[in-house]
């Protein structure tokens, strides 16, 4: 029988895809309005300044908020003393970052960068408050809540850019957009928290915290570089438009993480970290679970983004964007991998194993930049191959770790691994067969035609050979049984 705890969270999961579709169907909508619009070096500009913020971002999205969810005691005072450290952080960063924008702007030689990243650079203020009043929402498994808030936060923002763009503002359209996303997001996610910030802080509170979230920090940080220094690595030896391109494929790519890896992550951490300090005889099993169902997620939707990038860019685009399809059908193939790094990583942090998850990520972290900096010199494609081969030899290195830490069986995690890769193998056959069969129909026909049937075949395999984990999905979604 499912339990109301099981319950609960499998219904904080939906609401977090829930969120994600919402909110991606949204952002995705209205990146094609904006792309239709704006020149792909706009796009490209916006992109290297908000990569280069993004980084230094994760000091607040995963230090502190991370400690709020996983510490077993939290007061009111634990609040107000993270939303102030994480003031103080912001404000330290937009500092750094307004007198070194003029520095990243003639090192990438994009001409306004530096313009750019000074508008955008204090939307880090309202972002250092949500964060605190979002994890207030994420401790107390609130999914359908945060839904909310994400939905409405993107829409406000797009609506605004749009409009702007159409108007003529240019680049300062895409500003516009994050400065109503963070605001948006500030005001809704502190509405629902209830959460009070005003008040009394703490320096015992703040130790407390900083200890818990130290590790996270510096770990998040690492593995935020693998995701995100990639686009740098373009931008040194090609043009803004070519950024643009590579940006657009980025950017459908973070949506497909969104969907998959970081929903997973965002309600089973607090889930495992609760295991981990009640019922250490289950740890080792929900390890197993959360994994499997890793790839069950991750591996059909990624492969299957790559099997759809022709007819959905060609779509949305048409012609000129050819570069991006390219971009993204090599991004399908190898970056679920970053993903299953950024799972296995968590459950280490979520059992205290913070030295583990600091090293394996400060190795992954070397391993990826050096590999895609060392393909740059090729081309875009090559950077994309170079930091997945990084981002799998890395996988193959958690999993080592996880077997080690948890007592797990090695043979055991690669036999729960073998259905799901299965499954994504005869989709890939049977979506790329159909392909070949509809060569010449309109792009709407192949795209949805290629959707149906990579979802039927990936499903119809898991019901033939997993039926009991398709019911136990299934099950964990609906209301517990009352008594």
């Amino acid at each position: 029988m499912t339990t109301p705890a099981t319950s609960r969270i499998g219904r904080s999961g939906l609401a977090r895809i829930g969120e994600v579709i919402g909110s991606e169907a949204v952002a995705f909508g209205s990146y094609i309005a904006l792309t239709m619009i704006l020149h792909p070096s706009m796009i490209g500009i916006v992109a290297l300044a908000s990569g280069s913020i993004l980084v230094l971002q994760i000091l607040m999205n995963n230090g502190l908020s991370d400690a709020l969810i996983q510490k077993e005691t939290i007061t009111t005072i634990h609040y107000r003393t993270a939303a102030a450290a994480n003031l103080v952080i912001a404000s330290s960063i937009i500092a750094l970052l307004y007198i070194t924008a003029p520095l990243f702007e003639q090192t990438l030689h994009e001409d306004g960068l530096a313009e750019v990243m000074r508008w955008l650079v204090p939307t880090l203020i309202p972002y250092a408050v949500s964060r605190v009043t979002l994890a207030k929402l994420r401790r107390d498994i609130r999914g359908k809540t945060i839904a909310i808030t994400s939905v409405a936060s993107v829409m406000l923002g797009a609506t605004t850019a749009i409009g702007l763009a159409l108007s003529g503002a240019g680049v300062w359209s895409l500003v516009a957009q994050q400065w109503v996303y963070a605001l948006t997001c500030l005001g809704c996610s502190w509405y629902f928290s209830r959460v009070s910030l005003l008040g009394r802080c703490s320096w015992q509170s703040l130790l407390e915290l900083a200890s818990f979230g130290f590790y996270s920090t510096f770990q998040a940080i690492l593995t935020e570089c693998t995701k995100r220094l990639d686009i740098f690595a373009v931008a040194a030896f090609s043009d803004a438009t070519t950024v643009g391109y590579y940006a657009l494929a980025s950017r459908l790519i973070f949506a497909v993480n969104m969907l998959t890896s970081y929903s997973i992550e965002s309600f089973m951490l607090p889930v495992l970290s609760r295991v981990a300090q009640s019922d250490r005889e289950r740890l080792p099993g929900n390890v197993y679970t959360v994994m499997r169902w890793t790839t069950m997620f991750c591996a059909p939707v990624f492969i299957g983004t790559g099997l759809i990038a022709n007819p959905l860019i060609q779509l949305a685009y048409g012609d000129g964007w050819f570069s991006a399809i390219l971009a993204l059908q090599f991004m399908g193939m190898v970056g679920m991998f970053y993903g299953f790094n950024l799972i296995a990583g968590k459950i280490l942090l979520a059992d205290g194993h913070k030295r583990d998850a600091l090293w394996l990520s400060l190795f992954s972290a070397a391993l990826f930049m050096g590999a895609v900096f060392g393909a740059a010199r090729f081309d875009f494609i090559a950077i994309i191959l170079a930091g997945g081969v990084a981002n799998l030899i890395s996988y193959t290195i958690y999993v080592w770790v996880l077997c080690k830490r948890f007592s797990l069986s090695g043979t055991a995690y690669v036999d729960l691994q073998l259905l799901p890769w299965g499954a994504t193998v005869a989709m890939t056959v049977a979506c790329l067969l159909l392909q070949q069969q509809l060569e010449g129909f309109p792009y709407a026909v192949v795209l949805v035609a290629t959707i149906v049937m990579g979802a039927v075949t990936f499903g119809l395999v898991l019901w033939l050979f997993a039926k009991n984990d398709v019911k136990t999905i299934y099950a964990s979604l609906r209301p517990a049984s009352a008594g």
